[in-house]
């Protein structure tokens, strides 16, 4: 029996339970057909597939798992530019807080030359 792991990676007990092993391309032509109840030749009869399908369900994959839009939203700014924003407009608002009553006119006028 062959496991498939990474190699190189140190072994913890997390690992050793994703472990897989593959035996099936190890058998003969006669062992699968065995195993799994069909012929190289016909394939599976309808009964086999209507058994199989209630026993291990549709073959379908299941779609990965959606990440939310708000939380793509709230992704946008985990930037570093953004960060630095979001920094200067925090610090602008504690500075108004400690001096609420200095003129805050000023920065209304810094786009015109007047």
């Amino acid at each position: 029996m062959a496991s498939v792991s990474k190699k190189g990676s140190k072994k913890g007990k997390k690992d050793e339970a994703q472990d897989v092993n593959y035996e099936e391309h190890l058998w003969t032509w006669e062992k699968v057909e065995e195993f799994y109840g069909t012929s190289t030749t016909t394939g599976l009869t309808d009964e086999h597939v209507l058994k199989n399908r209630e026993k291990y369900g549709r073959n379908e994959l299941t779609p990965p798992p959606k990440t939310p839009e708000w939380l793509k939203f709230l992704y946008e700014f985990t930037n570093f530019f953004s960060l630095l924003l979001l920094a200067g407009g925090i610090l602008c608002f504690i500075g108004y807080g400690i001096d609420p009553d200095k003129d805050q006119t000023n920065v209304s006028r810094l786009g015109s030359f007047r």
